[in-house]
């Protein structure tokens, strides 16, 4: 054998020898994820989505602070009252669309509704009163029934939504955890009546379809 084959011989083997724990260790970190993401799946399937809906607390609090301050004249404090008014509404408005759209759109496991505000005092099944009945009153008839959950947020606005881990980490990767809508679904969407509904269908098959292709490796 040439000395110059030889030495490519070599070369590549040596190159094989770096990459291999390399392309190795990139598999077993690509695994990994796709194991870490279809356990949460798995889990959310039995256990709850807990959805935060967006109240704008902050709004409000300084609406209220400044309306209650003795040194607003009584021509802003009315103009203030009227924007929290307004606020208000279109907050109510919002949690009775998110709570009845979920219902009608998403079925892939149980599902429950907090103010966003409500966050911090949300602990599995040991939680308080907190839990929204579909009227969007708290009621404390409405307990977390399973020990596994995730959270659901909103989104670029208040139509679409993610879902996060129960401390509001991002899921891992590959983890359906918002729908994504190509250029057609996006234009299509504009013209959909529902469109908060629309998105959280789609959300819903998204999981669905990860589920069953995922279930069936794990089977």
């Amino acid at each position: 054998m040439h000395k110059t084959s030889s030495t490519v011989i070599y070369a590549v083997l040596f190159q094989a020898f770096l990459m291999g724990p390399l392309a190795a260790f990139s598999q077993v970190t690509n695994d990994l994820a796709h194991s870490t993401a279809a356990e949460q799946l798995l889990q959310l399937r039995k256990g709850s989505l807990v959805v935060r809906i967006y109240m704008n607390k902050n709004k409000i609090d300084l609406l209220q602070k400044a309306i209650q301050d003795p040194t607003t004249s009584a021509e802003k404090r009315e103009g203030l009252s009227k924007t929290l008014k307004d606020h208000l509404e279109d907050r109510e408005t919002n949690k009775k669309m998110v709570i009845q759209a979920f219902k009608n759109n998403y079925n892939f496991s149980k599902v429950l509704f907090i103010h966003d505000y409500e966050q911090k005092n949300l602990k599995g099944p040991a939680s308080p009163a907190i839990f929204l009945n579909e009227h969007g009153v708290v009621d404390p008839n409405i307990k977390m029934e399973t020990d596994f959950y995730l959270l659901a947020g909103r989104g670029n606005n208040d139509e679409s939504f993610i879902i996060y881990s129960a401390e509001g980490s991002a899921m891992p990767t590959h983890f359906p955890d918002r729908y994504n809508r190509n250029v057609f679904e996006g234009l299509v969407a504009l013209f959909k009546k529902d469109k908060m509904g629309n998105y959280i269908s789609k959300l819903n098959d998204a999981l669905l379809a990860k589920y069953r292709a995922w279930k069936q490796v794990i089977d």
